[in-house]
């Protein structure tokens, strides 16, 4: 594969065991499979869902501990990885009122854990909005500082869940010089539409865009990409549709 080009994977999973810590081990050891599956495909990148795994503790470092067994099995492949990890017990607490105090004071428990080839160690994002309402109360700075990591000299920048409805966020995505190659969306349900508008969004705008998700069967996978969609080239099943599924696909960029 020349330099210039970059194979992506996306993941498709299945709500068996969303949000719940003790399905962290078999969803690790699925992640595994495709992380293998992505080197075999001759992929640099693999893109995990929001919330794929979910951490029994409340900060930032049980998010990072939690991701760093699949993390360390990408980083032993040479494979970038971006991985959601939520945090805290199973989301009971309050509705959407809270959530969008939450996202006002900076204080979701939703995070990204990112690592590519060339860095010391892996970074985590939390979250900063999830709906196209509540971006409004997060301070227009909080866009600007790049979310991005760079593999095989592609410039990759990160829309975590509902931070693809923000409009500043877009308009910096879409202003940042150089010029971004992807922006990768994990999102933690495929209901609606509005991820789909997201990815339409960027790639009417010549900016490639490809998200993934859970879903409760299967959900479209694709790139957005040159103002229409592009089919992955490549496919892969992994778990049982009895417990934990998962899709992967491979797109070239």
């Amino acid at each position: 594969m020349p330099m210039s080009a970059i194979r992506l994977v996306s993941v498709i999973a299945g709500n068996a065991g969303f949000g719940q810590p003790p399905a962290n081990k078999v969803r690790t050891l699925i992640g595994k499979r495709i992380v293998n599956w992505t080197s075999a495909a001759d992929a640099s990148l693999v893109v995990f869902p929001a919330g794929y795994l979910r951490a029994g503790g409340s900060g930032p470092g049980s998010a990072l501990a939690t991701a760093g067994n699949l993390v360390s099995a990408a980083r032993s492949l040479n494979v970038a990885i971006l991985l959601g990890v939520d945090v805290g017990a199973q989301k009971k607490a309050g509705g959407k009122s809270q959530v969008g105090v939450r996202a006002l004071k900076g204080q979701l428990p939703f995070f990204a854990v990112a690592w590519a080839p060339g860095m010391v160690a892996p970074v985590l994002w939390r979250q900063r909005s999830t709906t196209s309402s509540n971006w409004r109360g997060v301070a227009h700075g909080e866009w600007e500082p790049p979310r991005e990591i760079t593999v095989r000299g592609k410039r990759i920048a990160v829309a975590l869940c509902g931070e693809a409805f923000s409009q500043p966020l877009r308009t910096a995505l879409l202003e940042r010089r150089p010029r971004l190659s992807v922006v990768l969306i994990p999102a933690h349900t495929a209901k609606g539409s509005r991820h789909s508008n997201a990815l339409k969004y960027f790639g009417e705008r010549d900016l490639a865009a490809v998200r993934a998700v859970h879903a409760q069967n299967r959900a479209d996978n694709y790139l957005w990409v040159g103002g229409k969609k592009r089919a992955p080239v490549k496919r892969g099943a992994f778990g049982s549709r009895d417990e934990l599924w998962a899709e992967a696909s491979v797109f070239h960029l």
